[in-house]
């Protein structure tokens, strides 16, 4: 959850109450690669979110990678669902990149 909130900008709970951030990013989680761009914090400038190798253009890279780990995370199936530990490494490593 703490990761689609930096994705997003968006707290877990919307102004009303009633719909939490994992529902309101479903399409986000389910197509990253489509429904990205609707979906990220409009904050945050774009090239912020520019590929690791540093090309532009193309939605994707650190947010879209940020996208897949927290998918990963929000997995439905406990044993599918992968552990902190497990995505610690990719979320220091695209923090790293961004340096």
């Amino acid at each position: 959850m703490v990761l689609l909130e930096l994705l997003t900008g968006k707290g877990p709970v919307n102004e009303a109450g009633n719909e939490t951030l994992h529902t309101a990013s479903y399409a986000m989680l389910c197509e990253p690669e489509r429904a990205l761009r609707g979906c990220l914090d409009a904050r945050v400038p774009a090239a912020a979110w520019a590929r690791v190798d540093g090309a532009t253009g193309a939605l994707g890279g650190r947010a879209l990678e940020l996208c897949l780990v927290a998918r990963r995370c929000l997995e439905a199936h406990v044993h599918a669902r992968c552990t902190m530990r497990d995505a610690m490494p990719a979320v220091v490593a695209l923090a790293s990149a961004a340096e």
